[in-house]
């Protein structure tokens, strides 16, 4: 072993050690309205922490921040952005402050054409089991 990889025969690639590598980074990219940010760190063995935030000129904003290691992937989730609700599935917690929507009747004819002058009628289907329930 030389200066920290071992050589091989001639013409193939030096093997290098496993050897881990904490690592460290992050960044902020402003946007029209919103932004975009990131930091992640390692420990080089495994675990990883970090988070990330997104928002829009619209006033949404979503931050998760996580953690991932032997234990399994863990996030923590907050937001405003509609039709989202305060949850917890798969041990991601899921925070939001988004305004409960008002129910949704639908029309007392869901199918079929004609009642009025003039033709067709739009009708919307929506499905059940949505995010509003």
């Amino acid at each position: 072993m030389a200066a920290g990889f071992l050589f091989t025969r001639y013409g193939q690639q030096p093997v290098y050690p496993s050897i881990p590598t904490p690592y460290s980074f992050g960044y902020v990219a402003p946007a029209i309205g919103g932004l975009s940010a990131r930091q992640e760190s390692g420990d080089g063995s495994g675990r990883v922490s970090g988070s990330y935030k997104l928002s829009d000129a619209d006033g949404r904003q979503r931050k998760v921040q996580y953690t991932a290691g032997p234990e399994g992937f863990r996030a923590h989730v907050y937001t405003n952005e509609p039709g989202t609700k305060s949850d917890n599935p798969a041990d991601v917690t899921f925070q939001s402050s988004a305004p409960v929507p008002p129910p949704y009747y639908p029309p007392s004819k869901p199918y079929g054409y004609g009642g009025s002058v003039g033709g067709h009628h739009k009708i919307v289907v929506v499905p059940s089991g949505g995010p509003w329930e």
